[in-house]
C-alpha cells in the first residue's frame, strides 16, 4: 500500500494465495472462489504481515490473508502495527504469541464495531476468524450503511486520545495509516469514513473529474439459475435508461456496455473502449421474495471505487432499489437531473411486480432480434399489459418488437400498423419515451412515407433522449435515405460515440457513405465494421455494393459470397454483380431462388427488381417495384439514391413512383 504525492493512496499488491477450488458460502448460498494455498514448510511474504500459519511454515489458505489485511487495518486505525519486535525473530515470536493491544485504547473516536471485525481478523486460530472475504467486506459494509455501528465504546469514550502529545512527524504517520485505511476499504466496496460528512457532501467518494459520463456494465446474475438472467440484464438496463435522463451526463448505450458481459473487465478498460469517465456494477440476487443487489460506481481512470452500496429488500421494491442507486450516482457525480424530471421519478412505472417481471422478460429476449426472439418478447409484452393495461414500457417494446418483425420477417402491412398502434399508446401514457418516440419516427417515415412528420417526432425522441443511440442512429437512416447526407452522417457519427462497440451504427454508417456514392470511405468504413462483428448483415452489402459501383467486381463477389455465408439466404446484390460481370446463368440461379422463396415467405419484392434491372428487363423491374410501393416495403425509401436503380431513372415510370412516393425533388 503506497501513498505518493497529494496523498494518493494505491494498493498495488497483496496477498501470496494462489487460486484452487471454490468453497462454499452457506450464508450467500453462492460459490465464491476463495480457497488458497502455498506449499506446505516454505515461510514467504512479509514478515511483519504474517499470520501464524504463515510464519511457522504450515498449510495456508485465504484465511491468512484476511489476519495480514486485520494488521494492515490495525495499523491504518492506530498507526501502529499490532505485533512488535526488533528482529525476524521477535516479530514472529510476537505473532505466535501476543494478543494485540485494544484498539478502543489507541483510538478513543474509533467505532467499537470496526475495532471488533479487525479483531476477528486478528484471530490465532484460522477457523475462529472471517471464512471469506466476502463475509468480511458485508460486515464492513454493514457498518457504513449501519449509522449506530459507529458509535464509541464507554470505556473508548472516556479514554483520552492515544494521539495526543504525539511528536509531529508520528502525527503525520498516524494521519497517513487513516487515509491509506480508507483507501483499502474503499477497495473492498465498504467506505467506511473516519469523520462524518459534511452537510452539503454527498454520499459518496467523489472523484476529481469533469468527465460526465458513465457506463452501466450487465449486472451479473447471483441467483444460482441462468434462468435469472433476464432479472439481473433488464436491472442494468433500466438503471441506464433513467441515467440517460439526467441533464449533462453521457451514458453508454446498452449494446456496447453488454459486450462486457460475463468477462471480468477492468474498469479502465472499459472507459477506454466506451469513452467514459466512470464505470457502474453490480450484482443482483434474487432469492423467493428477497431481492439483493450491490453496486459499485468506479473512476475509470484509475480504477478505484468512488461508492458503493448494498441494498436488501422485497423482490416488489425494486423500483424502490433502482430509484435509490440512481440518486446515489447523480449525486456522487455531482450533476442535476433533467428539466422536470426530480430525484428519483419515475414515470414509467408500475405498481405490479408481475408486470414488470415480464415486461424484463420480454425485453431479455427482444434484443436477440431474431424472428423466434421477437415473438417471443410480444408474448410477454402481451401478458405484461394484462397485468397493467397502463404500462408504458410493454407498449414501447411491443412497438419495437413490431418494427423489427416488419420487412425482415413479416409483410409491413401486417407489422407496421401494429407497430405504431402500441407506440402512440406508450406516448400517450408517457410522452419521454424514447423508444416508443422512435420507432413511431421511422414508421412515418418508412411505411407513412411522411418525412416532416418524421422529422418533427425524430427531434421530440432526441430532446427527451439526447443519449439514445437508437433514436440517432435511426434518425439518420431516415436522413441519408432522403439525401440529406452531412445530416445523416453527423447523426451517424453521434451514435457510434454513444454506441462504439455495436455494429449497427457502423452499418449506417457505410449506409450513409454508400448513398453519398462515397464508394471509398463506404469501404474503409465496412473495415470498422468487420471489426466488431464480421458477420454482420442486413439485406444487402454496403461493401458489396461500393466494390462493384468502382468495377472491383471480383472483390464484390467475394465480399457477396462471405456474407451469404454467414446470412445463409440468397442475395439478391450478388446476383447483380454477377450480371454486370456478364454471368447472367448465375445471375438468374438467384433470382429462380427468389422466385421459389415467394411462394414461402415474405421478402422486399425491390430485391427482385434490382436482379430484373442488371439483366436488362426493365419491365418485370417495374411489375416487382410496383409490388414493393403495394406492399409498402420499407427498402422502397432506397430508390432515390440507390445506384442499383441507376438504369430506370430516365423512364417516366421512374418518375411517377418517385412522386407516388413523396420522394420527387
Amino acid at each position: 500500500v503506497m501513498v505518493g504525492e497529494g496523498g494518493r493512496v494505491k494498493v498495488l499488491d497483496f496477498g501470496l494465495a494462489k487460486l484452487a477450488a471454490p468453497q462454499s458460502d452457506e450464508r450467500l448460498g453462492s460459490q465464491l472462489a476463495t480457497e488458497m494455498q502455498t506449499r506446505d514448510g516454505v515461510v514467504m511474504g512479509t514478515v511483519p504481515y504474517m499470520s501464524p500459519e504463515q510464519v511457522s511454515g504450515r498449510a495456508v489458505d485465504h484465511r491468512t490473508d484476511i489476519f495480514s489485511l486485520g494488521i494492515i487495518l490495525y495499523e491504518m486505525a492506530s498507526g501502529r502495527r499490532p505485533f512488535q519486535g526488533n528482529s525476524s525473530a521477535e516479530l514472529i515470536s510476537s505473532i505466535l504469541r501476543d494478543t494485540p493491544r485494544p484498539l478502543a485504547e489507541l483510538r478513543s473516536d474509533l467505532p467499537a464495531e470496526l475495532a471488533r471485525i479487525i479483531e476477528r481478523c486478528l484471530e490465532k486460530d484460522a477457523g475462529n476468524r472471517y471464512p471469506t472475504a466476502r463475509a468480511l467486506h458485508d460486515d464492513l459494509q454493514g457498518l457504513r450503511t449501519d449509522p449506530g455501528a459507529r458509535g464509541v465504546s464507554g470505556a473508548a469514550a472516556q479514554a483520552p486520545s492515544s494521539l495526543a502529545g504525539v511528536p509531529p512527524h508520528r502525527r503525520r504517520k498516524a494521519w497517513l495509516a487513516t487515509v491509506v485505511g480508507v483507501a483499502l476499504v474503499a477497495s473492498f466496496a465498504a467506505l467506511w469514513k473516519m469523520r462524518q460528512p459534511r452537510a452539503n457532501e454527498t454520499p459518496a467518494t467523489v472523484a476529481k473529474s469533469s468527465v460526465p459520463s458513465i457506463a452501466v456494465l450487465p449486472f451479473v446474475n447471483e441467483s444460482g439459475s441462468s434462468d435469472d438472467e433476464y432479472f439481473s440484464d433488464g436491472m442494468a438496463e433500466e438503471l441506464a435508461s433513467a441515467l440517460m435522463k439526467v441533464s449533462g451526463l453521457r451514458v453508454a448505450a446498452r449494446s456496447s456496455a453488454f459486450t462486457f458481459k460475463g468477462k471480468a473487465a477492468d474498469a479502465r478498460e472499459v472507459g477506454a473502449k466506451l469513452n467514459v469517465g466512470t464505470v457502474l456494477e453490480g450484482t443482483v440476487r434474487r432469492s423467493g421474495s428477497k431481492l439483493r443487489v450491490t453496486v459499485q460506481l468506479v473512476n475509470a481512470a484509475d480504477g478505484l471505487a468512488l461508492w458503493s452500496e448494498r441494498y436488501e429488500r422485497e423482490a416488489k421494491d425494486v423500483f424502490a432499489v433502482q430509484d435509490d442507486i440512481t440518486g446515489s450516482v447523480v449525486a456522487a457525480l455531482r450533476l442535476t437531473l433533467g428539466p422536470g424530471i426530480p430525484a428519483g421519478s419515475r414515470t414509467d412505472q408500475t405498481e405490479n411486480a408481475e408486470a414488470h417481471d415480464l415486461y424484463l422478460r420480454g425485453r431479455f429476449f427482444m434484443f436477440k432480434v431474431t424472428e423466434d426472439g421477437l415473438r417471443k418478447a410480444l408474448d410477454y409484452f402481451e401478458q405484461a399489459l394484462a397485468k397493467d393495461p397502463n404500462y408504458a414500457p410493454a407498449y414501447a417494446g411491443t412497438a419495437f418488437a413490431w418494427t423489427w418483425l416488419a420487412d425482415a420477417f413479416l409483410p409491413p402491412r401486417e407489422a407496421y400498423p401494429k407497430a405504431k398502434a402500441a407506440a402512440l399508446k406508450a406516448l400517450e401514457l408517457d410522452p419521454t419515451n424514447v423508444e416508443a418516440r422512435s420507432n413511431l419516427a421511422i414508421i412515418l417515415w418508412l411505411y407513412d412515407r411522411d418525412s416532416r412528420a418524421s422529422d418533427e417526432e425524430f427531434r421530440r425522441a432526441l430532446e427527451s433522449g439526447p443519449n439514445s443511440m437508437d433514436a440517432h442512429n435511426l434518425y439518420a437512416i431516415s436522413l441519408c435515405e432522403s439525401k440529406r447526407i452531412d445530416a445523416g452522417l453527423a447523426e451517424a457519427e453521434r451514435a457510434i460515440a454513444l454506441d462504439p462497440l455495436n455494429v449497427w451504427p457502423s452499418w449506417t454508417r457505410e449506409d450513409c457513405l454508400c448513398q453519398a456514392r462515397r464508394y471509398d470511405e463506404t469501404i474503409a468504413q465496412h473495415k470498422k465494421s468487420e471489426e466488431l462483428d464480421p458477420n454482420y448483415y442486413y439485406i444487402d452489402s454496403w461493401a458489396g455494393i461500393a466494390y462493384r459501383e468502382k468495377k472491383m467486381n471480383a472483390e464484390s463477389v467475394v465480399e457477396y459470397q462471405k456474407v451469404q455465408k454467414a446470412a445463409g439466404v440468397p442475395l439478391a446484390g450478388l446476383a447483380v454483380t454477377y450480371a454486370r460481370m456478364g454471368e447472367t446463368a448465375e445471375a438468374r440461379k438467384i433470382l429462380q431462388d427468389f422466385l421459389e422463396l415467394a411462394g414461402r415467405r415474405y421478402f422486399a419484392p425491390e430485391l427482385v427488381a434490382t436482379i430484373y434491372t442488371s439483366l436488362g428487363e426493365k419491365d418485370q423491374a417495374f411489375v416487382w417495384i410496383e409490388k414493393s410501393y403495394e406492399a409498402r416495403s420499407a427498402f422502397m425509401s432506397s430508390l432515390y439514391g440507390s445506384a442499383m436503380f441507376d438504369p430506370l431513372r430516365s423512364d417516366p415510370r421512374f418518375t411517377a413512383l418517385l412522386k407516388k412516393m413523396n420522394l420527387a425533388k
